[in-house]
């Protein structure tokens, strides 16, 4: 009896382990949180650097390989998001607000979205003679950077942050002179080591711990990955209201132009509407009428642009533009057409 007991307990056991391992695996593997990053602004920094260097996106690309090293985030590409932004004409001024952020990332499917400055930027050295030595420099390397991290859902600012980092170096000789970032790339092994990297880097890993402290809360959601942001994924079903059979036609009810442009379509979820719909927007450029009775038998649709819906109400959706037609305008009356998966 008691060898039948150490027995099933053993088996429990087993099963326990297989469980939380299988637990964790799902997590590791899918459950992750979702963020965008955007690239970082220059604040007032005179550019002292020779050389084409993006130092605002370079600060990103490094704060992204970051997150995405922690295990506990999934990070949107910057292509992706740089081309939300120029098809909202947002790419030179970027994101300034809070409420812009949260309606973007609604768009690419993200739960947090960060966006912020880099105030300092800068290496200071002073080069002198020393005897027998030669030519030597004192080097002082210093990045400061503020951000602000905000909650896609509920569009509040969830933290304004700030990072700093500074690395001295004295004594170099001036042949190896660690002022030098010719032939370095951000996000490089090669200027993480460097005097101003290991500066930058100080500054970056002081953003990490403070947004993980503040999503620590947050559930994390598998998103899977799509071709075109805000679109369901290919073999993917469309997503639709339980119960209700989805209806493809609407007209265009309200547009507010804005930092980026929305659009609200007089279909709601009792019409089968759902967060994550694509909608494609069309003009009407020519009307066939019956001759005999005067009604329109045949319309010319032009498409102009498309939109993501990410708000559903009972008679109504609102969505963001993700495409429009250069030159074009949205307007009231405008057609809204479900998109047809591929």
């Amino acid at each position: 009896m008691a060898k039948k007991r150490r027995k099933m307990v053993g088996v429990l056991v087993l099963l326990l382990m297989l469980m939380s391992l299988f637990t964790f695996s799902g997590q590791a593997s899918g459950q992750k949180i979702r963020i965008a990053v955007m690239a970082f602004k220059l604040h007032n920094i005179h550019q002292w650097w020779t050389g084409d260097y993006d130092v605002g996106g370079g600060i990103a690309d490094m704060l992204i390989t970051d997150l995405v090293n922690t295990g506990k985030f999934s990070v949107v590409e910057r292509d992706r998001l740089d081309e939300i932004l120029q098809e909202q004409h947002l790419g030179v001024e970027g994101i300034t607000s809070a409420a812009t952020a949260a309606k973007v990332g609604k768009v690419l499917g993200v739960q947090l979205f960060v966006f912020g400055s880099v105030t300092e930027f800068n290496m200071e050295k002073k080069i002198y003679t020393l005897p027998i030595v030669g030519k030597v420099v004192d080097a002082k390397a210093r990045c400061a950077l503020n951000a602000r991290l905000v909650n896609v859902e509920t569009s509040e600012i969830m933290a304004v942050m700030e990072g700093s980092g500074r690395k001295s170096q004295t004594g170099v000789k001036f042949g190896a002179m660690w002022g030098d970032l010719e032939g370095l790339t951000f996000d490089s092994s090669e200027f993480r080591a460097h005097q101003l990297g290991q500066a930058v880097e100080k500054a970056i890993e002081q953003l990490v711990a403070q947004i993980e402290e503040k999503s620590a809360g947050l559930k994390p959601v598998f998103v899977p990955e799509v071709a075109v942001p805000g679109a369901p994924a290919s073999g993917v079903v469309t997503p639709v209201t339980p119960g209700v059979a989805l209806q493809n036609e609407g007209l265009v009810a309200y547009v507010k132009n804005k930092n980026v442009t929305i659009v609200t379509i007089n279909m709601g979820t009792n019409r089968g509407v759902a967060p994550g719909n694509v909608f494609e927007l069309y003009k009407i450029t020519d009307e066939i009428k019956d001759p005999a009775t005067g009604k329109v038998i045949k319309k010319e649709r032009e498409k102009i642009g498309e939109i993501v819906i990410y708000e559903v109400g009972e008679l109504s959706a609102t969505g963001i533009v993700t495409r429009l037609v250069e030159g074009e305008r949205i307007y009231i009356r405008n057609e809204a057409i479900l998109k047809k998966q591929d």
